[in-house]
C-alpha cells in the first residue's frame, strides 16, 4: 500500500501538481473512449461464429451457402435504427426504420471473391396500412484498400416499392465484375450490406415505419 502511495506521489510531482495530473488522466480516458468507439464503429468483421454451411430453401439440392452477416445481432450493424420485439417475422426481434430517405443500417466490411456467386435477401413490411413504407437494400462496394468505389455502379441496389403490412421477401444474386448489371463493380474486394428507409421514387410520408427482418448475405460454396 505504501509503495502505491509513493508511486502516485511521484506521478503527481512529475505532472507538476494535482490539477495537471487529473487533467492528464481525463485526457487519457477521453482518448481511450474515442479509440473504443472507433473500434466499435469501424472494425472489420469475419463471418459470425455461429455461421453454418446450410442449404437455403430456394437452392435446396443445388448449392450450399455460407452466411456472411448476422441479421439477429443488432450490435454487428451501424446506423440509426430501433429494435422491435413484437412484430418480427422470425427470431427474437426485427429492425424498425423511419425518418428520412436513406436512414438505415449497414454491416461491417466483408471480403468478397467476385468470381463466386453471392445472394442478398431480406424481408420487409410496413408497420400499418395507413402509413405505407418503402425501402431499399443492397451492397456498397470497396476496393482492395477498403476505399469506397464512388462510380454510379459502386452500389448494387434493390428498391422495394410500397410494402404491404404483411412480410414480403426480396432478394437478388450477384457475381462477376462489370460496369453495370447484376455484377460487382470492377476492382471490388469488400462490401457492406445496407438497408435504407424509403427509395428514390417512393418517399414515405411522416409516420410511416418500415420493419426489416431475416437479412441474409450468403456465399455459394460450390
Amino acid at each position: 500500500m505504501q509503495l502505491i502511495v509513493s508511486l502516485i506521489v511521484l506521478l503527481v510531482a512529475a505532472c507538476g501538481g494535482w490539477r495537471p495530473f487529473l487533467s492528464e488522466c481525463a485526457r487519457l480516458t477521453e482518448k481511450q473512449q474515442r479509440e473504443q468507439l472507433t473500434l466499435c464503429q469501424f472494425v472489420d468483421t469475419k463471418p459470425p461464429a455461429s455461421a453454418e454451411f446450410r442449404l437455403s430453401d430456394d437452392d435446396r439440392g443445388k448449392a450450399k451457402r455460407r452466411e456472411l452477416v448476422d441479421g439477429e445481432d443488432p450490435s454487428t450493424w451501424q446506423g440509426t435504427v430501433k429494435i422491435n420485439r413484437e412484430k418480427m417475422r422470425s427470431g427474437k426481434s426485427c429492425f424498425e426504420l423511419s425518418g428520412k430517405y436513406q436512414t438505415g443500417i449497414e454491416s461491417a466490411l466483408i471480403p468478397v471473391d467476385t468470381s463466386k456467386t453471392y445472394r442478398l435477401s431480406c424481408s420487409m413490411r410496413s408497420l400499418d396500412d395507413d402509413h405505407p413504407a418503402s425501402g431499399s437494400f443492397g451492397l456498397k462496394m470497396y476496393d482492395r484498400k477498403k476505399r469506397p468505389i464512388t462510380t454510379m455502379t459502386g452500389q448494387a441496389v434493390k428498391n422495394s416499392g410500397w410494402m404491404p403490412s404483411d412480410w414480403k421477401e426480396l432478394a437478388f444474386a450477384i457475381r462477376g465484375e462489370a460496369r453495370e448489371g447484376s455484377s460487382f463493380c470492377r476492382g471490388t474486394q469488400y462490401v457492406r450490406v445496407f438497408v435504407w428507409f424509403g427509395n428514390y421514387d417512393k418517399t414515405p410520408k411522416p409516420g410511416a415505419v418500415l420493419l426489416v427482418d431475416d437479412i441474409h448475405f450468403t456465399e455459394e460454396l460450390n
